[in-house]
């Protein structure tokens, strides 16, 4: 038996619940879902044969690795541990690529598939990772970017970001607008060098927004997941 469930148990608080027949391990964590899409990213290389993947969920409390390492073709270990202490395991058990990359896959989709995330829901999370999600580039790689743009062309481009993945009512957007004031008060911000615009465009990053969930869901999606899931059923 080995079984994933996500669910919102508390207003703008989630929680991961794996298990195998020995084992237990509860992660909670809030309405930024980075990690999630990086769970995605790690089941998809899990999904092409890779021998060793692993990648960092950063939780509410003490962030977790979440590993894959293939023994045979069909086969390896799942471990989740304590980042930074290896020792400190709270999972390993031996399964199929299948079984890992389905249990997590179709937990998230039902997590989004929620009555709680219509498409006249919304939530908030910091304006890069909205950003970089529609993207698909890493935060790094969106500063470098933003960095080259006029103090026109970035609230420009901000306001077109937002304007794709945020509610339409006139209150939300004009919530979400406000964090550009950030740059907009600079005045002689085109006079930067690239260290100061740096600093200033990172603080706009992590400015919060709102936005729809079901974005999320669609965004989520990956055929190449879906496609080793319908080869490989067992």
């Amino acid at each position: 038996m080995f079984k994933v469930f996500i669910e919102e148990f508390v207003p703008m608080l989630n929680s991961i619940s794996i298990e195998n027949e020995e084992d237990k391990v509860f992660i909670e964590f809030n309405d930024d879902s980075s990690s999630l899409f990086e769970l995605r990213n790690w089941l998809e290389a899990i999904s092409s044969g890779v021998q060793q993947t692993s990648f960092v969920f950063h939780n509410e409390y003490t962030p977790m690795v979440f590993d894959f390492m293939k023994s045979e073709e069909k086969r390896g270990v799942l471990t989740i541990s304590e980042f930074g202490d290896e020792n400190t395991c709270y999972l390993k058990v031996d399964l199929t690529r299948y079984r890992v990359v389905k249990s997590f896959y179709i937990a998230v989709l039902n997590y989004w598939n929620d009555y709680k995330f219509s498409d006249g829901v919304h939530k908030s999370c910091q304006l890069g990772t909205l950003i970089a999600r529609q993207l698909g580039v890493s935060k790094n790689l969106l500063i470098k970017k933003l960095v080259k743009m006029t103090k026109s062309e970035l609230i420009e481009f901000i306001r077109k970001s937002i304007v794709k993945d945020s509610p339409c009512n006139t209150d939300t957007q004009d919530h979400n607008f406000r964090v550009l004031n950030i740059i907009k008060e600079i005045n002689d911000y085109d006079k930067l060098n690239s260290t100061e615009k740096h600093k200033h465009i990172s603080k706009l990053l992590v400015k919060r927004v709102k936005y729809y969930y079901y974005r999320d869901m669609e965004a989520f999606k990956s055929s190449r997941i879906e496609k080793f899931v319908r080869q490989h059923k067992l």
